[in-house]
């Protein structure tokens, strides 16, 4: 069997459909995740409980593919948090759970910052070490070849 090579257009047309594929996988949940809110859904049983199943049967996609979308998942769970509440309560919470979620990347970045610097320091140090080292190695090896050897034989005491 003959392994076939994949051109460059090919895998760009691969590339493509994908991501085409995960933008139409978003818009077809936001919509069922809607129409699920408004009570109005297609594909399941009217009244039914949104949850991550439920979204994804009214979707027409699988459950694992609703937990590739985390703004869908975040969506679902501030609606179970407050089922009652207005949409503007809704989105209100979905937005404070989001600017949460910045904030503790932010946090994250932020550390990332300082080990940074901490790490390109304790490099610096090292490097300088390195090199007086090396220099020292160097001044051994000069003075090494100055010194005079005296060779000793049987006849000589010490």
């Amino acid at each position: 069997m003959k392994k076939q090579n994949v051109n460059k257009k090919s895998k760009e047309a691969l590339r493509e459909f994908k991501q085409d594929q995960e933008l139409r996988n978003h818009n077809s949940l936001v919509i069922a995740f809607n129409r699920l809110v408004n009570n109005e859904p297609i594909n399941v049983k009217k009244g039914t409980r949104l949850t991550v199943v439920s979204v994804a049967k009214e979707a027409g996609v699988s459950r694992s593919t609703v937990y590739l979308h985390i703004d869908i998942i975040e969506k679902i769970s501030a609606y179970k948090a407050n089922p009652s509440g207005s949409d503007f309560k809704r989105n209100k919470s979905i937005r404070d759970a989001a600017v949460a979620k910045k904030e503790k990347i932010k946090g994250f970045v932020d550390q990332l910052k300082i080990d940074k610097h901490n790490l390109a320091q304790e490099n610096f140090k090292l490097t300088l070490e390195l090199k007086e080292a090396n220099d020292r190695i160097s001044e051994l090896r000069k003075n090494r070849g100055v010194l005079k050897v005296v060779p000793i034989s049987s006849t000589d005491t010490i």
